[in-house]
């Protein structure tokens, strides 16, 4: 074999590491930890320059939803491209319904629902086992649901502002808004992805920290 020849064949090796080890670097964003870790500082400045999320339902379709956000703070930011479906809640009795896209909310207006914080698997199973305006099939919310209510028109930085929720969710804690998705962290599966509703972020946290619990269900 001339030298051309392993010349070549060293080429085809290189680039089809290349191709692989890059087909290897795409991650979903409920996935990701970089920057949504709970003991980052700035983790309530994320999700400030997305132009929208998507909202998956089931696996039928996915929505892209405004995030609320009115403050520019870069070009092409949420605020200055106003891009996403608009939000459309209905509050009805105990549950908030989602028009756009047919998730309904648990918004019960009972002191345990407000108040009461546990670990991510006890929130499992106090969805698991909810059953609540003629529904008993109740989940944790993904990451991607539980942003989707998210109002990031407005931070709750003193006692008198609102949280970062949709106006039609009337009951939520006045302190400590963090509530569990059902997503865990890949890069550590001790951990699992929760929502502020202080600033309207995300962050995780090892799964027996406490959190408040809100149960979504697809209806």
């Amino acid at each position: 074999m001339n030298k051309r020849s392993i010349f070549q064949i060293a080429m085809v090796c290189c680039i089809s590491l290349f191709v692989f080890v890059g087909c290897q670097g795409g991650e979903d964003f409920e996935n990701t930890s970089s920057s949504g870790d709970s003991n980052n500082k700035n983790y309530q400045e994320q999700n400030t320059k997305n132009s929208g999320f998507n909202v998956t339902v089931g696996d039928e379709f996915t929505k892209i939803l405004k995030t609320g956000q009115i403050g520019t703070y870069e070009s092409n930011d949420d605020g200055d491209l106003q891009k996403g479906l608009p939000r459309d809640f209905t509050k009805n009795g105990d549950i908030v319904i989602d028009n756009s896209t047919g998730l309904i909310w648990q918004d019960q207006n009972s002191h345990d629902f407000k108040f009461r914080k546990v670990s991510w698997y006890i929130a499992q199973e106090d969805c698991a086992n909810l059953t609540l305006a003629g529904y008993n099939n109740w989940r944790l919310p993904t990451l991607k649901e539980l942003m989707s209510i998210t109002d990031k028109s407005k931070y709750k930085i003193t006692d008198s502002d609102e949280p970062s929720i949709d106006s039609a969710f009337k009951v939520i804690a006045d302190d400590n808004i963090q509530y569990w998705t059902s997503v865990t962290n890949q890069e550590d599966r001790s951990k699992a992805w929760f929502i502020d509703f202080k600033y309207g972020s995300y962050g995780n946290i090892v799964k027996d920290d406490t959190k408040r619990v809100r149960c979504v269900t697809n209806g």
